[in-house]
């Protein structure tokens, strides 16, 4: 059991390592905080892609490059899938049609 106690002019509660550990949080992880319904519900905070992609970029020389790399990558098999859908179904609406 835990309670909620006076901390300056705002209040806290003690959170166990275990509990942090738990939902893959740390005692430094950015967080949100939800209230509502006699209920306070701490998410960690989901950074925008964009911010992750600036923080790869700088701890990683080739980052960018790579990036790119792995996109068109992502592009062409895209467009592979998508080919390959049209086929089936022209195939399948082929043998409906016999």
């Amino acid at each position: 059991m835990s309670k909620i106690q006076k901390w300056g002019n705002s209040s806290a509660v003690r959170l166990p390592t275990k509990i942090l550990a738990a939902a893959g949080m740390t005692a430094d992880s950015d967080i949100d905080i939800k209230a509502g319904d006699g209920c306070v519900v701490i998410q960690l905070k989901e950074k925008a892609q964009e911010q992750m992609f600036d923080q790869l970029f700088s701890e990683i020389p080739d980052a960018a490059e790579l990036f790119s790399a792995v996109q068109k990558s992502l592009t062409n098999a895209i467009s592979m899938t998508d080919e390959a859908t049209k086929a089936v179904k022209t195939s399948h609406a082929e043998l409906i049609k016999e």
